[in-house]
This record gives C-alpha cells, sequence and structure tokens, in this order.
C-alpha cells in the first residue's frame, strides 16, 4: 500500500508507476489524491478541516429542496467517515445544537420576520429545514447508525420534540426513526 500523506512542511510521497497513488497537500489543507491507471488518471480532493467546518460543508450541500446532487458523494463518505472523529451521538448533537442556535446564527432578509415554521421564506426556517433534511437523508442512508445506538435516536427525539413544541408538523416527519 501506498505511505500515508506526510506532514504539511515535509516532502510528499510520490510515487509514479501505473497502478499508483500521489499525495500533493497544498496550504489550503487540500489533500489531492490521485490514482493513475492502466487506462487513465482520476483525481479527488480530500479536505483536512475541523469537525465544524466538516458539519457547515454538510449544512452548505443540501438547499431548501433537498440535497444538491453534486455533493451527494461527500455527503456519503461524511456520515460514513464521521466516526473516525467524533461519535454518532456528538454528530447529532451537534446538528441539534445549529438548530437550536438558528435565530441567533442566521440573519434573516425578511422584515419583522417572527422566524414562524409557516414562513417559508425566513432564513431561519430555511436552515432549520436543511438540518431536519440533513438529519432525514442520515436516517434513510445510514439507518444502522440509528438502530445500534439508542443515544442518537435520542438525540432525535429531543429535535423532534422542539419540532412539535414549535408546532412544525410538516418537518417532523423528515425524523421518522421508526423506518430506520
Amino acid at each position: 500500500p501506498p505511505p500515508a500523506p506526510s506532514l504539511p512542511n515535509q516532502p510528499q510521497p510520490h510515487i509514479t508507476n501505473a497502478g499508483s497513488l500521489d499525495f500533493v497537500d497544498d496550504e489550503q489543507r487540500t489533500v489531492d489524491v490521485v490514482k493513475t491507471t492502466a487506462t487513465g488518471t482520476t483525481s479527488s480532493a480530500l479536505r483536512a478541516e475541523t469537525p465544524e467546518k466538516l458539519i457547515q460543508m454538510c449544512v452548505e450541500a443540501f438547499t431548501e429542496d433537498g440535497l444538491d446532487k453534486s455533493q451527494e458523494e461527500y455527503i456519503t463518505v461524511f456520515f460514513l467517515a464521521h466516526q473516525w472523529f467524533m461519535t454518532s451521538e456528538e454528530l447529532a448533537q451537534s446538528f441539534l445544537d445549529l438548530y437550536e442556535v438558528c435565530e441567533e446564527n442566521v440573519k434573516c432578509e425578511v422584515n419583522d420576520c417572527q422566524h414562524r415554521f409557516i414562513n417559508m421564506n425566513c432564513d431561519v426556517q430555511k436552515l432549520k429545514k436543511i438540518v431536519c433534511q440533513l438529519f432525514s437523508y442520515w436516517i434513510c442512508k445510514f439507518p444502522l447508525h440509528f438502530i445500534l445506538d439508542t443515544r442518537v435516536t435520542a438525540v432525535v427525539d429531543k429535535l423532534r420534540s422542539v419540532l412539535q413544541t414549535e408546532g412544525n408538523d410538516k418537518v417532523i416527519g423528515l425524523l421518522d426513526v421508526s423506518t430506520a
């Protein structure tokens, strides 16, 4: 197997024979993984970021209509690999925390907005819906994360409770872990 990428400011591995991987690090904390095969070369970039930044990138991969299909590979890899740097419970709690501070962290462009779920032009509500869509995607694509860890399900139940308190019955259906 090829060597792992070295730390910044150290020489980077470079293997040039067919079927090899080249690792190149730049100042933007991106590692380019280039796989050379007999039929050609393919390339992809992996980002080395903080958990907070990775979660932000997850949020940015969704619109109010759902997952941006061009970001599906990132989201899939993120949910597959998140346990390398945080537990599923910690990730779920991070999403819940993000939901709960939306009103403090989002500048709503709607004049005199009360940030109620019925106002779908509200930027706060858009972000809240995206957080729920993230959970929904996670539940649908990786149900074992919820089946095997009741602590993750408990966090989803907390969010369902918040949604119920807000009277947001439309979005609460996205968080059905019974289908997991």
